[in-house]
């Protein structure tokens, strides 16, 4: 266990997982402040009280919507990295997960003002916390699985295939399922219970 452990963050393609993670949150910020924009000068009142009652909603979800809400954006990013064109999807698939998480948190603020605030902590502190950094690290991957694929495609990159299917990427892999797995744990049985008392307490909206 030791070793598989020290397998996950002592992989010889640490470096380059590390610059792609730090490219493609340049993208998740891009979009995050796309979002922040539109919900801070544009809309209407009416449409955003909608949005966050939609949200405010929360109320004992499904597991397997759970799980759904858990693994969606990570899973796209995960096979995208099995696509020769994944190294465009992927920049794009983040900037529209910061783009929505952005918008949802600020109509909040907008709305409700700290309130809100408390209320978008509640409903997406958890999966900031475990989904967060396992969708970058799966976007990182596939990002470079992805340029590798397309280099081979074009008959320039066969010495390198396969160099990034290590025995660290198969560990980092296996770690961040079971971070989700934990994360849709939490969000069944924490989530939505304080998110309803926040919202019952400070926002009525539900």
């Amino acid at each position: 266990m030791r070793k598989f452990i020290y397998s996950a963050f002592h992989s010889q393609n640490n470096k380059a997982v590390a610059s792609a993670a730090m490219l493609l949150a340049s993208f998740f910020i891009v979009g995050a402040l796309i979002g922040c924009l539109l919900a801070a000068y544009g809309g209407d009142g009416e449409a955003l009280i909608a949005s966050a009652g939609e949200y405010s909603a929360v109320g004992q979800p499904a597991m397997f919507e759970v799980m759904y809400n858990t693994f969606k954006y990570p899973v796209i990013v995960f096979f995208f990295g099995f696509s020769a064109f994944g190294a465009l999807l992927i920049p794009i698939t983040i900037g529209v997960r910061g783009f929505f998480l952005s918008f949802a948190v600020t109509t909040f603020a907008r709305l409700y003002g700290g309130s809100g605030l408390a209320f978008a902590f509640c409903v997406f502190g958890v999966q900031c916390l475990f989904v967060f950094p396992c969708l970058m690290l799966f976007a990182a991957q596939g990002f470079l699985t992805s340029g590798m694929l397309f280099s081979v495609t074009r008959g320039v990159g066969k010495k390198i295939s396969g160099q990034m299917l290590d025995s660290g990427y198969f560990a980092r892999t296996f770690i961040c399922i079971a971070a989700l797995l934990l994360c849709a744990l939490m969000e069944k049985l924490i989530t939505p219970g304080l998110a309803a008392w926040v919202a019952d307490t400070f926002l009525q909206i539900v």
